[in-house]
């Protein structure tokens, strides 16, 4: 994995972990929270599609 894509992927991460924890706070987020939960957890158990990375980038 080329350092872009290595920092792309890190950067992804660390904004969906803190999106996740933003979506908490909200009192309708449970269903973002959801989903933004199960992108984290493929990310966890070693998925790296493009498909992945690009739902991740585009959490917001």
């Amino acid at each position: 994995m080329d350092e872009e894509l290595k920092k792309r992927w890190e950067d992804a991460i660390e904004n969906a972990r803190f999106m996740l924890e933003e979506y908490k706070k909200i009192p309708t987020g449970a269903f973002g929270a959801t989903l933004i939960a199960q992108a984290i957890t493929r990310y966890e158990n070693g998925e790296r599609t493009q498909e992945l990375l690009e739902e991740l980038e585009g959490i917001q």
